[in-house]
């Protein structure tokens, strides 16, 4: 799909400084995640979890692919919907409709990847969770 439809719409986050583009067709949002020379256009449903790696963050897909990008967790938390978010670690932010189980100290993702829950996090992010 060509830019020149005009699907998309530009915005800017004052927060963190950054220029956010939408991509909509037929009604699915498609977000830009900033990769090291182009931009990469992923839908909500595609995104799986974010880890932090100091200054950069590893995006995984739910299709098992991962894309290294040059911003920190912050900028990734701005791209994408907050309500679909949770962060249960300092490291990690994921995509709350691909949860399949939790307990007190751990979610399972689909593809069976187990993510941590820290202890000062545990309380908000099964309300979090309880609530969607």
């Amino acid at each position: 799909m060509l830019l020149k439809e005009k699907n998309y719409s530009v915005s800017f986050d004052t927060v963190h400084q950054v220029k956010l583009t939408k991509l909509t067709n037929l009604g699915i949002k498609k977000y830009a995640l900033p990769g090291c020379r182009q931009k990469e256009w992923c839908t909500l449903n595609d995104f799986l979890f974010c880890k932090a790696e100091g200054n950069y963050s590893m995006i995984y897909y739910a299709n098992g692919k991962h894309l290294m990008i040059s911003k920190t967790m912050s900028v990734v938390v701005g791209i994408f919907p907050e309500k679909y978010l949770v962060r249960p670690h300092h490291g990690y932010v994921l995509n709350i409709t691909h949860i399949l189980s939790l307990d007190n100290q751990n979610i399972v993702l689909k593809g069976n990847t187990i993510i941590p829950i820290s202890r000062r996090k545990r309380k908000e992010v099964l309300e979090q969770i309880a609530s969607f």
